[in-house]
């Protein structure tokens, strides 16, 4: 299989509402095929990022924003969850809605401190006890136990973590020249096929927020905006992460496991090359290099992280793809410099309808830099811990959210709970 099919297969899969609650909602599910008896409890062990992420994210067909304690009572009652997967919270019933809220005070959430790797462990405490556990990515479940004796265990993991492994040290060992020629070799219809249905799910995020979905950021932003692109732009990917975010009933395609970095690339790029006066094939040519973009930036500082995707990762594979629409590749490795000598610290405080906010301003970064380099800008480096070569600049960046012997992450965590004392999780 082609390298450029294995990254669409791995990393571009859809998604509904957060993929955070809904793993959790997976985990659960997955385990209560098996759980018998009155329920007791159901406990989710998970890692910070997942906990942080999935805390205030809206659930689909629901109007709470109950994150990840919502999305596992929920999915104590969702049937046949193995082939839905990230989908399983797609049209939910209203009974199932209305049983999940009943029980949702026997959802205890645990957080695992300082776990590094995506961890989520759903146990369900009934007249028997079934746990399962997902690992890595958030649809990769290793086992399910009942009552500590294994009863599935995932027969393909090897393979799986092999093809997942290769790939990653594939893309990671590239540099950005080799990214493009990648693209440019081994894109074919299929993948157009698959890309332009990408961006037909993502509008229908952008159309729903520009209507009545999600707290109304896109649509505040676009009646601001008058006749100026970029900011009309920008607020149509707003309004697609704003509507996804307050749980609207439809799926986002996703870009390296975040449904709004996915969001972000595919209209961002989408509507620039209409904009440029690019056809159809070359402006999904060019959302593919984004994804390719943003995953390469990810695996280096990390898929989840305490600082937001959509500056570190997406906004740069905007700007890569907007450059190689005006064939101007040299330019892309020192563009994301300066992309991170801009914005290289803004945190990621959880996923919300307020990431729209955030849209807006990484777009319009983008944008902005875009700006810069096709209008001669030069800016002189290594500046700060930003290094000339992107590599080094990814290995700061990851360094500077991976301290040694502290945790970012594990403060910005203590800081969101404050806010939500009695809603919070027991640590780990």
């Amino acid at each position: 299989m082609k390298l450029l099919q294995k990254f669409i297969n791995q990393e571009l899969e859809l998604a509904n509402g957060c993929t955070e609650p809904a793993a959790v909602a997976y985990a659960v599910a997955r385990a209560a095929d098996f759980s018998e008896g009155e329920l007791q409890k159901i406990v989710v062990k998970m890692d910070g990022y997942v906990y942080k992420n999935g805390m205030r994210t809206g659930i689909p067909g629901t109007d709470r924003y109950g994150g990840n304690r919502l999305a596992a009572a929920l999915g104590f009652f969702i049937e046949n969850s193995a082939d839905k997967k990230l989908t399983l919270l797609n049209s939910l019933e209203e009974e199932v809605i209305k049983k999940g809220e009943e029980i949702i005070d026997l959802v205890e959430l645990k957080v695992i401190e300082d776990q590094e790797e995506l961890f989520i462990k759903a146990e369900i405490f009934g007249d028997n006890v079934v746990e399962s556990t997902i690992v890595k990515s958030h649809t990769n479940l290793t086992q399910i136990k009942v009552d500590s004796d294994p009863i599935y265990k995932n027969e393909d993991l090897m393979e799986e973590k092999n093809m997942k492994f290769n790939l990653e040290n594939e893309i990671k060992n590239m540099n950005i020249r080799e990214i493009v020629d990648l693209m440019e070799k081994q894109f074919d219809v299929s993948m157009e096929r698959y890309l332009k249905q990408g961006l037909l799910t993502n509008q229908e995020l952008a159309e729903a927020g520009l209507n009545n979905e999600g707290c109304g950021i896109g649509r505040q932003y676009k009646k601001m905006a008058g006749d100026d692109f970029i900011r009309n732009s920008a607020a149509e990917v707003a309004a697609g992460i704003d509507a996804r975010m307050a749980g609207a009933e439809l799926p986002a395609l996703a870009s390296s496991g975040s449904g709004n970095q996915g969001i972000f690339i595919t209209l961002g790029t989408h509507l620039s090359g209409l904009e440029l006066d690019k056809n159809e094939t070359e402006i999904l040519k060019a959302t593919l290099l984004a994804h390719l973009i943003a995953y390469f930036i990810k695996i280096k500082i990390g898929k989840l992280s305490s600082l937001c995707g959509l500056f570190t990762a997406a906004a740069p594979g905007l700007l890569a793809a907007l450059l190689y629409l005006e064939e101007k590749n040299e330019m892309i490795e020192e563009g994301i410099n300066n992309i991170y000598s801009d914005i290289g610290g803004v945190l990621c405080d959880g996923a919300k309808t307020s990431c729209a906010f955030k849209a807006i301003s990484a777009y319009e970064i983008a944008q902005r830099h875009f700006n810069f380099l096709v209008n001669g800008l030069e800016c002189p480096l290594p500046t700060g811990y930003v290094n000339e070569d992107l590599q080094k600049t990814l290995k700061h960046q990851y360094e500077i959210v991976n301290p040694v012997g502290v945790s970012v992450n594990n403060a910005l965590i203590k800081s969101i709970e404050a806010n939500f004392s009695k809603k919070g999780a027991d640590k780990e």
